[in-house]
């Protein structure tokens, strides 16, 4: 089954969390160099690849259907907002922002969507 490295809100504690109930949990509040985070403006993140960045997310297992399912549509697939992007070295997927405008969203620095959350206290 192929692994799903989350940032966002499919994170435990996240908004869409519910949507991984069916997901094996391997590895919770990881960290992985090679991405940064944007925050979006809506009640989500981007993730954008830079080799100088680290973020911090979880990692599961999932099923062929459920990613290319709801995780999928959640994420906008068809429609062009993210891309599932395959991380050959760390050999698991990962949603990352198609379009690559990064310069219009803020910076999340500490790379943890989550604690980003809970400090705009809007979650």
């Amino acid at each position: 089954m192929p692994k799903l490295f989350v940032y966002g809100t499919l994170r435990r504690g996240g908004y869409y969390h519910h949507l991984m109930q069916e997901a094996l949990l391997i590895q919770e509040v990881y960290p992985i160099r090679g991405y940064e985070l944007r925050y979006s403006g809506a009640h989500y993140p981007y993730a954008f690849i830079n080799p100088d960045c680290e973020i911090i997310g979880d990692i599961f297992e999932v099923s062929q259907a459920l990613l290319e399912g709801p995780l999928d549509a959640l994420e906008d697939v068809a429609g062009g907002e993210y891309q599932r992007y395959f991380d050959e070295a760390n050999d698991f997927y990962i949603y990352l922002k198609v379009t690559d405008d990064r310069e219009v969203y803020d910076l999340i620095e500490h790379g943890d969507w989550l604690e980003y959350w809970k400090r705009l206290n809007t979650y």
